[in-house]
């Protein structure tokens, strides 16, 4: 019951953390198609193009799609730094697993794999993603400031994170 319990509060992290993302990437339009694609060479360049063309409509539509209000995305803070916070504390009991135990569980690497578009770890993305990669300094402030104060506020999570992907995240060639 628990495990259950817990995967349904990382899928909801999971959707908070896509509200939060699309209430700030937007309000820079080449950081947005920056994380679509756009300058990455293993995106068709028909698809940048056509990603370009339709950035305005795409946008509309996921900030409708996700609620992307002012208000929601407070909320979806709010959301995520619970979980973090509970997570933090979890890990500060048990620093293998966020369920217990010695070993690291579908639980911990969801988590992980969730949290890495805010802390973008090396090894995010396995290599795959590193054009399109979002580099701290380029993040509008609003999201700049809230990473800062996750990976301060969480540091066994920050912690916990950076670990799975440096130790169980290799690259597929």
């Amino acid at each position: 019951a628990e495990r259950l319990e817990l995967g349904q509060r990382i899928d909801r992290y999971g959707r908070n953390l896509q509200v939060w993302i699309y209430y700030h990437l937007p309000q820079d339009p080449e950081l947005l198609l920056h994380a679509w694609g756009v300058n990455s060479p293993l995106v068709p360049g028909w698809q940048r193009q056509l990603l370009r063309l339709l950035r305005p409509l795409l946008t509309l539509l996921i900030q409708k799609s996700f609620k992307t209000t002012t208000k929601n995305c407070h909320r979806a803070v709010e959301h995520i730094e619970a979980l973090l916070q509970d997570m933090d504390a979890r890990l500060a009991e048990n620093s293998v697993s966020l369920l217990g135990g010695d070993t690291i569980n579908y639980t911990d690497i969801a988590f992980a794999a969730l949290s890495g578009v805010w802390l973008q770890p090396q090894g995010y993305g396995a290599g795959k993603a590193d054009a399109v990669r979002l580099e701290h300094k380029r993040l509008p402030e609003g999201m700049r400031a809230d990473v800062d104060r996750w990976a301060e506020a969480y540091p066994r999570a920050t912690a916990f994170i950076n670990e799975l992907y440096e130790n169980e995240r290799q690259a597929q060639n």
